[in-house]
């Protein structure tokens, strides 16, 4: 059984990673060879701002990662729950898709396996889940977190650093923190590492640079950690998917009856991106492209690029 964390304990885990943060900066700060040390005595005011801009943006975007991740409201406020089923359009992507409706029993829609299908606009594996603990019908992409004990949109994982799920309405926010943190970590490891003292012995070397030596270690483990997370969610961003997709397809009801390189909800790179930011401050009703349209574009694309051959290559003329 996962052990839900109480309030306190996230406070705790949230202050943990701003001390050990704050560790590395003031070291820098009071070290006589760190090079904060030698900005200040000879007032390099723009190495000074340069670095603790980027300090106070990577601890407020930290701190933006907090808010609500996406989570699915059972109250009339939250369409996608409460209306019949019908059509509703989407502004962003001219689609269609069908919400259940409370009216509606439970067992009826198992029965009828409640299907986000609309004519040849959706797959035909996807469908609803009706949520036990929250009582309501998830939108598609929404996963209920045990640790938070309620429904997300847009799941993409639940994050102990952060005491906080990261879903539709905070993932730009936590991918870009992780971004401005990895270059602040690396800024700080190559600080640091100026600040090694050269000795005659080993073991002369190992006594001055012990306590150096393990904030070096530490912080270089971290930002090799943040590094990886970093490029796997700007990579996650670019395809419109998230880590839970990534990690539990063949679990997913809408997913895992599909080829495994075909992703429903990619739309091109540059729609992806705008979508992964949009999402923070507008709720998207994501639609999936159907397996079958993919095929229809994969064999226009096929008869377009014959065409070009027919064209290069006739009675009349050869490219080559």
């Amino acid at each position: 059984m996962i052990k839900v964390p109480t309030k306190n304990e996230i406070i705790l885990t949230r202050a943990f990673v701003f001390v050990m943060s704050s560790i590395f900066i003031m070291y820098l700060l009071f070290s006589s060879k760190g090079e904060l040390y030698q900005a200040v005595e000879e007032s390099n005011s723009r190495f000074l701002f340069n670095y603790f801009a980027l300090v106070i943006i990577t601890f407020s975007l930290y701190i933006l990662t907090w808010k609500n991740p996406g989570f699915v409201l059972s109250n009339s406020n939250d369409k996608n729950n409460l209306q019949p089923i019908h059509q509703q359009e989407t502004n962003e992507l001219d689609r269609f898709e069908i919400v259940s409706s409370t009216d509606t029993s439970k067992n009826d829609c198992e029965q009828n396996h409640v299907s986000i299908l609309n004519e040849n606009k959706n797959l035909s594996a996807n469908q609803l889940r009706f949520c036990e603990k929250c009582k309501i019908w998830q939108p598609l992409r929404s996963k209920h977190c045990k640790i938070c004990d309620r429904c997300v949109r847009r799941y993409d994982h639940h994050c102990t650093l952060i005491g906080n799920c990261v879903g539709e309405r905070n993932h730009f926010i936590f991918t870009t923190y992780l971004c401005f943190k990895s270059i602040l970590s690396i800024w700080t490891i190559n600080m640091l590492s100026n600040c090694f003292t050269s000795e005659k012995t080993l073991e002369l070397w190992f006594k001055n640079n012990f306590i150096l030596l393990i904030l070096f270690a530490i912080i270089l483990f971290a930002t090799l950690f943040i590094l990886i997370l970093a490029i796997i969610h700007v990579f996650l961003s670019t395809k419109n998917s998230t880590t839970w997709e990534m990690e539990k397809r063949n679990r997913i009801t809408y997913l895992k009856d599909l080829p495994s390189d075909f992703n429903p909800f990619y739309y091109g790179v540059f729609k992806n991106l705008k979508f992964f930011i949009i999402m923070t401050w507008r709720k998207i009703d994501w639609v999936p492209y159907t397996y079958k349209e993919k095929l229809k574009k994969d064999r226009e694309k096929s008869n377009f690029e014959k065409k070009c051959d027919l064209f290069c290559e006739n009675d009349y003329y050869s490219c080559c």
